[in-house]
């Protein structure tokens, strides 16, 4: 992974962002879900949605939650929401036919086509004209009672749920759609198996959270560098932070020492003169503020052999976490929030049971029962987040109510996140 350049600055969110984008009465639902090619690298993004508290979509509202998303697009831009890379948006047959679709940008959105649509001459004509404009298009759902499809002659991307589908069903998709040079995406693929299954099949991307689960959950031995990172972040991890034992630990594995006094260094923050200690860094900025970034440092370290979208997941929940701590009246429990969102996702890093490696770091009895038990302070706002992230919000709205978030504080924090991960990988 590229080392990232980091910026301590808020980014604000855009100057036309209105104030009625995120009041309470006209909330919007807006997340993504990684797109990954054979090589685990992030192709693209479909933008998940919901234009109110509804759970189920009549064809009126459904129009009317595709017009939000295309209006979120415009407000918040593309380098936000899909970091300029392809952006799957689901398109209604109103919006197919009616013209709408054909003001996205050609070169970053994907058009994907819901399968509840009918698809009749006046789809096929809509759905001709974009693609002679230039826009991609995609199947969404496919099933083999779908084929013959008058589309197929049209369309880029055919997706395959793998949860409707069984892999005899996926097997003859792949087959069929494949001879055609249809590029096919399985979707909902939630497991290891489940990818090298759609790889061995053709499948040339995947969706799904199949990258932020561990390959294997048995003890089983870390590579010594990694050892040494896990070292440094148990002293993070403590309760009872102590400076000069972390120092310690840091001098076992001298390059984190390195790239945390680079961050520091950087044009991000405004310091006057040159750190050049950690105890130095301790001193300007303190121990919450240290043992964020440290976390940051070590876990991206950790995450090297790991595909990119593991860390960019990583974290953005981490720093959604954290933006929530006031909105859930959680001040004080800032860093923890942080930690918590990042340590979440460490037994993908490590290949080993959450739970396992949790007790070893020695965290506090707040971020231990977040993470292994689902309960205590901290997890209303987790909760919420691990729900926003799959476009569960009905899950969402639920644990955010517990720890009195508002729909509005969660669609601003997830942004901001959106904003500061792209912030922190860039170079």
């Amino acid at each position: 992974m590229d080392e990232p350049a980091v910026t301590e600055k808020e980014v604000e969110l855009k100057p036309e962002l209105s104030a009625a984008c995120f009041n309470s009465s006209t909330a919007r639902f807006l997340a993504r879900q990684p797109i990954l090619d054979r090589r685990q690298r992030t192709f693209g993004y479909e933008l998940l949605f919901r234009s109110g508290p509804e759970s189920q979509f009549s064809s009126e509202s459904s129009d009317s939650a595709t017009k939000i998303v295309l209006d979120n697009l415009f407000l918040m831009g593309l380098d936000v929401v899909s970091d300029r890379l392809p952006a799957f948006v689901n398109c209604t047959r109103n919006v197919l036919t009616n013209g709408m679709a054909a003001l996205l940008p050609v070169e970053h959105v994907v058009l994907e086509v819901v399968e509840t649509i009918e698809i009749d001459e006046e789809v096929v004509r809509a759905c001709r004209g974009l693609k002679e404009a230039g826009h991609r298009l995609a199947l969404d759902d496919f099933t083999p009672a779908l084929l013959p499809s008058p589309l197929l002659g049209l369309v880029d991307f055919v997706k395959v749920d793998f949860l409707l589908n069984a892999p005899p069903e996926r097997q003859y998709l792949a087959q069929k759609l494949g001879a055609r040079g249809i590029r096919l995406v399985a979707e909902k693929v939630e497991t290891r198996e489940e990818f090298e299954e759609a790889l061995s099949m053709g499948y040339e991307f995947c969706q799904g959270f199949f990258f932020a689960r561990p390959k294997m959950v048995v003890r089983r031995a870390i590579p010594a560098f990694k050892l040494n990172l896990l070292r440094i972040l148990r002293e993070v991890c403590r309760p009872d932070f102590d400076a000069g034992r972390l120092e310690q630990a840091i001098k076992a594995e001298t390059s984190v020492c390195f790239r945390l006094l680079k961050y520091l260094n950087s044009f991000a923050f405004p310091f006057h003169y040159e750190i050049k200690s950690l105890r130095h860094a301790l001193t300007l900025l303190g121990q919450n503020k240290v043992r964020q970034w440290l976390a940051l440092v070590i876990e991206t370290a950790m995450g090297a052999d790991k595909p990119s979208e593991l860390m960019v997941t990583c974290l953005t929940r981490a720093r959604f976490c954290e933006l929530l701590a006031s909105s859930a009246h959680l001040e004080a429990l800032e860093t923890d929030l942080f930690l918590a969102g990042m340590l979440s996702m460490i037994d993908a890093i490590l290949d080993r049971p959450l739970s396992e490696i949790v007790g070893e770091l020695g965290v506090s009895d707040w971020i231990h029962s977040a993470l292994v038990r689902s309960s205590g302070p901290l997890y209303p706002v987790l909760g919420a987040v691990l729900a926003w992230e799959k476009g569960d919000w009905d899950a969402a709205e639920a644990s955010a109510a517990k720890g009195h978030i508002s729909e509005a504080d969660l669609l601003r924090a997830y942004i901001k996140s959106l904003e500061w991960t792209k912030a922190v990988f860039r170079m």
